[in-house]
């Protein structure tokens, strides 16, 4: 015989509220910055913390939640002749049937913490090039401690190639690369990668991303 001990606890947002457009719930979140600037064998530096996306979500009232707590046991099904399936006892099952028997479903409110993330930096310049060292972690997720290094090359004040080496975080080792352009003193356009592997190498990756960040300077 088994004896299965089982607890399940999930949360879902309004089904019936899928269009682009439609609220399910209420949240806010709030980002921290702190920059220490330095200056060490005569080059300028700065040590930069962030924590990003300190918050959470209100889940409205018609949200779902599944949650189950039960112990089961199966002692199989009995065959009294090999020959004559006829005389076998089966517990009939349909499609469904075990997430209807192990779930209860209810309509409830939830609030859902949001993933904040911690970055810790500290950057240093040599003429054209600066050098960066740090981690990060990201709060509430399936993400371990990310250590990185990395360096951005100035070939004009208003041009810069960004490269990046990471081992930690949703996979192992990671490599970056990306363009920082600034057109005078209103804006700046980056592109960048810091899994750039996952877009060489897909079939022994684990994935890739992408950055697109436009930012406008104000006077």
């Amino acid at each position: 015989y088994i004896n299965l001990n089982t607890k399940i606890m999930m949360d879902k947002s309004e089904t019936a509220k899928k269009k682009f457009g439609s609220i399910n719930g209420v949240g806010a979140a709030v980002n921290l910055f702190i920059n220490m600037p330095y200056v060490t064998l005569k080059h300028k530096g700065s040590i930069n913390i962030y924590v990003n996306n300190i918050g959470a979500i209100a889940w409205n009232k018609n949200a779902l939640s599944y949650q189950q707590d039960s112990t089961f046991h199966y002692e199989g099904f009995q065959i009294n002749n090999i020959y004559d399936l006829k005389s076998a006892t089966f517990q009939s099952a349909q499609q469904d049937s075990v997430l209807k028997k192990l779930t209860a479903l209810k309509k409830r409110p939830f609030t859902t913490t949001l993933p904040a993330t911690l970055d810790v930096s500290s950057t240093t310049n040599y003429g054209k090039f600066q050098f960066t060292k740090g981690f990060n972690y990201i709060f509430n997720a399936n993400y371990t401690v990310c250590y990185y290094i990395g360096g951005n090359y100035f070939f004009s004040p208003n041009f810069c190639l960004t490269s990046r080496i990471s081992y930690g975080g949703y996979g192992f080792m990671s490599y970056g690369l990306g363009i920082k352009l600034k057109f005078k003193n209103y804006f700046s356009l980056s592109f960048a990668s810091n899994d750039i592997q996952g877009f060489i190498l897909p079939n022994i990756t684990a994935g890739g991303e992408m950055q697109l960040q436009l930012v406008k300077y104000f006077k």
